[in-house]
This record gives C-alpha cells, sequence and structure tokens, in this order.
C-alpha cells in the first residue's frame, strides 16, 4: 500500500514547494518575482516524475506567472523608459515564458498523440495548444524587450501544433476568425511577429498591447493562399511544408493569416476615428499615431511575408492561354516568345509551389481564361501548364488567379492510335504535380480509353495507353496515361 502512496507523495511535493513561493510574491520586486517563479517552475518540473505531475504543478504556476508577466509588460509599456529596468525584466521573463512555453507544448504533443491513438481530448489539445501559443508569445515579447530586430520564432513547433489542432477538429481548416482560443493566441504570435521589427526595444510592450487588442481581428486559416486570399510568412510556410501532411497531389495544408483588418483598424486609432469594431485600448496612453501607422505598413508591407521565397525568385512570367495558341507556342523550334500576342499577357508571381500558383494579370485577361488552361514561360524553366480554379478581382484592376499545376514539363506531340490518323496534342511528362502519372492534353475528347497509342516526341517514341477523360474546361480535356514499353 505504502509503494503506491509513496509516488503521490513525490509528485504533489513539487505543487507544495511552488505554492510556498507564490504565497510569499506578494509586495516583491518585479525582478525577485520573476526569478522565483522561474526557479520554482524549473525545480517542480524536474520534481515531476508523471505527466499529471507535470500538468498539475503547471496548473499552479500558469496563474501567476501570467499575473507577474502582464504586470511586467504594462509597468514598462506605461512608465518612463529605463533601459536597465527594461533589460533585466526582458531577460527574467524570457526564462520563465520560455520554461512554461517549452511544457505546455509537450503536454500539447502528449495530448495529440494520445488522440491519434484513439485516447485523449480534444479540449485539453485546445487548451495546451492555446497555452503554448500564449507563452510563445510572451517569450517572444521579452526576446524583442531585449532586441526587436533580433527577436525571431522558430515556426516549426506552432505550426505543427495549429496543424495537430486542424488535423483534430479543434480548429476549421477554411478561413476563421480569431476571437477566440486557441486561435486568438496564436494570432497575437502573428501579429507581434510582423511588428516587432518595425520599432524600437523601448516601444515593444506598448505595441505588444496593440498587437493583443487587434489580436481577434485577424483571419487564419490551414490552407495556401492562392486558396483562400491570405498571405504566409516565408519561415512558417517552409515550417509547414516539413511538419505538415498531404501529398503532391493537392495543396498540404499551411498557417496563412490575413492582416487587412487589424491594420485597417491600427489606421483608425492613428487616425483619431472611433469606429465601431474598433477594440477599447488596454492602456491609459496608447501607440502614438507614428507606432500605429508603422505597425500597419509593416503588416500590409514586409519583405519576407506573404511571399513564398521561390516566388520571389521568379518574380515574373509570361503567360500564354487558349489550348490552341500554347500548343503552337511549345511546338515551335525557336525559343523567342512574340512581343504582342493577343493570347499572351505578364503575369506577376505571388506564390508558387509543388500543387500550384497564385499570380496577379492584367484586367484584359479575364476572357482567355474561358478555355480552362494557362501556360507559364519561366526564364530558363520551360513551359509548365496549370488549370485556373480560382479568380479574384483587385482593387487595382488587376485579377488575382489561382491555378493548380497539371504538369510542369510539357511538350507539343503528335499522337497516333493504332487505328487511325495522328493529331496534335499536349504531353504532361510524370512530376510531383500529376502523381508521376504522365498526361495527354486534346481540345476535343477524341482518344479511345485503353487504346495503346503512339506519341512522337522530339526525338523519341512512346507508347502511351490513356485512361478515361477529365474535361478541364469547354474545349479542353485530359487523358491520364501509362506508358508501355
Amino acid at each position: 500500500m505504502f509503494d503506491r502512496i509513496l509516488p503521490v507523495f513525490h509528485s504533489d511535493t513539487p505543487v507544495k514547494a511552488v505554492r510556498a513561493v507564490i504565497d510569499r510574491l506578494a509586495g516583491q520586486p518585479m525582478i525577485t518575482a520573476l526569478d522565483a517563479l522561474y526557479a520554482a517552475l524549473r525545480e517542480g518540473l524536474a520534481g515531476s516524475p508523471t505527466a499529471s505531475a507535470a500538468r498539475r504543478l503547471i496548473d499552479v504556476v500558469a496563474p501567476a506567472a501570467l499575473e507577474w508577466a502582464d504586470r511586467a509588460l504594462a509597468e514598462l509599456a506605461t512608465g518612463t523608459d529605463n533601459p536597465v529596468r527594461r533589460d533585466m525584466n526582458g531577460k527574467r521573463l524570457a526564462l520563465l515564458a520560455d520554461q512554461l512555453a517549452n511544457a505546455c507544448y509537450i503536454e500539447a504533443l502528449r495530448e495529440s498523440a494520445l488522440l491519434q491513438k484513439g485516447g485523449g481530448r480534444t479540449g485539453d489539445l485546445a487548451e495546451w495548444a492555446s497555452l503554448h501559443f500564449r507563452w510563445l508569445g510572451y517569450a517572444h515579447t521579452a526576446h524583442a524587450l531585449l532586441d526587436s530586430r533580433r527577436a525571431h520564432i522558430q515556426w516549426e513547433v506552432p505550426v505543427s501544433l495549429f496543424l495537430a489542432l486542424v488535423r483534430h477538429g479543434v480548429l476549421p481548416a477554411e478561413e476563421q476568425t480569431t476571437a477566440a482560443e486557441p486561435a486568438l493566441s496564436l494570432a497575437y504570435l502573428l501579429l507581434s511577429h510582423d511588428a516587432f521589427p518595425a520599432v524600437e526595444p523601448k516601444e515593444v510592450a506598448v505595441v505588444a498591447r496593440s498587437c493583443r487588442e487587434l489580436a481577434s481581428s485577424l483571419r487564419l486559416a490551414a490552407d495556401f493562399h492562392r486558396d483562400t486570399p491570405l498571405v504566409m510568412d516565408a519561415e512558417a510556410n517552409e515550417a509547414s511544408r516539413i511538419v505538415g501532411w498531404g501529398g503532391p497531389g493537392r495543396a498540404a495544408p499551411a498557417l496563412c493569416y490575413g492582416l487587412d483588418e487589424p491594420a485597417r483598424l491600427a489606421r483608425l486609432r492613428a487616425a483619431g476615428i472611433d469606429a465601431e469594431d474598433l477594440p477599447p485600448p488596454m492602456l491609459p496612453k496608447p501607440p502614438t499615431a507614428d507606432q500605429l501607422e508603422r505597425l500597419a505598413a509593416n503588416w500590409l508591407e514586409r519583405r519576407g511575408r506573404c511571399r513564398n521565397p521561390v516566388a520571389v525568385r521568379l518574380g515574373s512570367a509570361r503567360a500564354a492561354f487558349d489550348f490552341l495558341r500554347i500548343r503552337g507556342l511549345l511546338g515551335q523550334k525557336s525559343e523567342r516568345l512574340p512581343t504582342n500576342d493577343p493570347y499572351m499577357r505578364q503575369a506577376q508571381i505571388e506564390d508558387v509551389d509543388e500543387s500550384g500558383v497564385s499570380m496577379l494579370l492584367p484586367g484584359d485577361s479575364q476572357p482567355l481564361l474561358a478555355s480552362g488552361l494557362v501556360a507559364l514561360n519561366f526564364a530558363e524553366r520551360g513551359w509548365w501548364l496549370a488549370k485556373p480554379v480560382r479568380l479574384l478581382p483587385e482593387p487595382d484592376g488587376r485579377l488575382f488567379m489561382t491555378a493548380r499545376w497539371l504538369g510542369q514539363e510539357a511538350e507539343a506531340i503528335r499522337l497516333t492510335p493504332t487505328t487511325g490518323d495522328g493529331q496534335r496534342a499536349l504531353y504532361l511528362k510524370p512530376g510531383p504535380a500529376n502523381d508521376y502519372q504522365a498526361g495527354v492534353l486534346l481540345d476535343h475528347a477524341w482518344l479511345a480509353a485503353g487504346l495503346a497509342c503512339r506519341a512522337d516526341l522530339d526525338e523519341v517514341s512512346l507508347t502511351l495507353v490513356p485512361g478515361e477523360p477529365e474535361q478541364l474546361g469547354p474545349a479542353l480535356w485530359c487523358y491520364r496515361c501509362r506508358q508501355v514499353q
């Protein structure tokens, strides 16, 4: 009996020690209190042998730590700037917040693993993920107090938790508001990540409160912004690719967010306009108009955010429309493109990955999209074929278009069935965009499924067996093919 009681006794010992520390915090200086909480948490976690003991310990520490963290930031935001005090408070808050963020992440990871095995509770996952996002936000803020230009977030952890919340149905995959947890704490993390590089360390505490005020107006989605008109951080995008799920045949979920509304509200507050949807200020002395304008500008214009690095390198491309025109361009011997072709436009690439592309097109391109096919000519990369899936008009008259890759290497070929005359077609080479399955594009449903045909490329002949046709446009059919010897 005593052997069963002893582990429980030992697991309660750290909790009792932490409670004793918390009881002595009243009236203590800020630095002393933060130091005491960090030491108590570190020793308590080291002495907690089980997951349940660690959770009880965090449940006891978190409210007191939250109170002192808020008090530290409010003191820095409302008082006269003191670099020494800011530095000392920032270092201690960073230690405490990092420790709590890591502990909460471990518990969220444990709960996610249980859910994958058929156990666990989604409510617990949401709670631990929310606590992790919140304490990661405090840690990021504390690091920015020391150096706002170098404060950095390792996105793999928050992105993995966000995608776990989507996978288990805690958060929807489609576009959503961030008025409730755990999305609210993640929204603060996203806003502050884009805001802190625009301010000095002495302004961080004030700006952090503005980010918290405006966090509920951010939009969030687990999708690439070619499917939802949101933006992404380049590093968070890469983290989504590393820790996410899905295959090359469809867009993999990724952390995307909309900053238009927070920027609008920040500019309303900067102009002194009292709008109904503007949240009340948290501080008696709100940020200056200049600070709010810098936040809004950085949210909308910061380099490295909202564009995939690949898209930045590609920059722009020549876009061609209509099956017959594209077939002619791919079949010509010269690589020189016509300058005044009525079926070609210059496209500005916004985002691109293995599944699709988003771009901005001139406003007169809309009638050309009816064909259901677009070909992009990237310098030194050849022609890539895609099917338009979404079209949105921009305020400046341009069109925002998203498209799904049909093939990232295409050639004009001649098809000759064993029973008849040949036809010219477009051949899609096997690759990640089409699940490594070859394809043929035609402007009419001409091929018979299962009937072998010869495909004549430049210097090679292939034997292809087409599958059932898939209609992609009013005069566009795609046949997935298997190659035979």
